[in-house]
């Protein structure tokens, strides 16, 4: 008795971990083109703030000497969520008009 499969499962397995190395390649470069972009920036020394430059969520540390390593550890931790132009727009029309 012959072995037949269907014409999809005749694909070599060698394209197909080729087609899955591929794809991890494109997902680690595009992580790593999105890690390029975030950089912290210390926008206040004392109680100590900073801001990641990518997509602007704040990280305060207080005002101990490990302030700074602590806002480095939630920086490297938190994943970048950039805001819709529009989003960012609403919020900078509405920040000043919280009072």
């Amino acid at each position: 008795m012959e072995n037949k499969k269907p014409f999809d499962q005749l694909e070599d397995p060698h394209k197909k971990a080729q087609d899955a190395i591929d794809h991890a390649r494109e997902v680690r470069e595009g992580k790593l083109a999105e890690l390029g972009k975030r950089k912290l920036r210390i926008v206040r020394e004392s109680p100590l703030l900073g801001v990641c430059e990518y997509c602007n969520m704040q990280f305060s540390g207080g005002e101990s000497q490990l302030a700074k390593s602590d806002i480095q550890v939630q920086f490297n931790e938190h994943k970048c969520k950039r805001e819709d132009v529009n989003q960012a727009a609403a919020r900078i029309v509405r920040e000043p008009t919280k009072d």
